[in-house]
C-alpha cells in the first residue's frame, strides 16, 4: 500500500466525524500496522496521527489499496489517550473484518495489539503492532 501525510492543512476528507476523544498517540505509545501479503510482512504503516484513514482513495487516505473491494475511504484508526485504539468501519461496499469477525458499520471495535484486520476481498492483511506493556493479557 502506498503511505502518504496528511495534507499541509491537516485537513483531510472523511465521511465521518472524529470524536472529541480522539488524540495523537503520545511518544511513549508508538504504533505501527504490519502489512501481510500471501503470509509475508510487506511493509509497515506508522500511526502517528488521531484518525488514520484506509481506503482507495490516494488524495483523501493516508494509506491507499489499489484493490477493487476496497471503498475510496474503507475504514479509520482512531487513537485515544492511554494508548486505545479503534477500528471503524465508514460505511464501506465489501466491508471490514477484524480478527476474522466483520464489523458493523460506523461502530467503533477495539483494536488491541497484535488485531489483524483486512479491507473488503483483499488478501492483504493489517497487524496493529505497538507497546508490550498493552498487550492484551492473553498475548503476554
Amino acid at each position: 500500500p502506498r503511505t502518504r501525510s496528511p495534507r499541509s492543512s491537516g485537513a483531510m476528507a472523511a465521511p465521518f466525524e472524529p470524536p472529541l476523544w480522539a488524540c495523537a498517540p503520545d511518544q511513549a505509545h508508538a504504533f505501527s500496522l504490519d502489512v501481510i501479503k500471501e503470509g509475508t510482512v510487506v511493509g509497515a504503516v506508522p500511526l502517528a496521527s488521531a484518525v488514520h484513514y484506509l481506503g482507495r482513495q490516494a488524495d483523501a487516505v493516508q494509506t491507499a489499496l489499489e484493490h477493487p473491494s476496497v471503498s475510496r475511504q474503507h475504514c479509520a484508526i482512531v487513537h485515544r489517550a492511554g494508548g486505545e485504539l479503534f477500528l471503524v468501519d465508514l460505511g464501506s461496499t465489501h466491508g471490514t473484518v477484524l480478527n476474522r469477525k466483520p464489523i458493523r458499520p460506523r461502530a467503533f471495535a477495539p483494536l488491541p495489539i497484535g488485531s489483524v484486520f483486512k479491507l473488503g476481498q483483499s488478501s492483504r492483511l493489517f497487524c496493529l503492532c505497538g507497546p508490550a506493556e498493552l498487550l492484551p493479557p492473553e498475548h503476554e
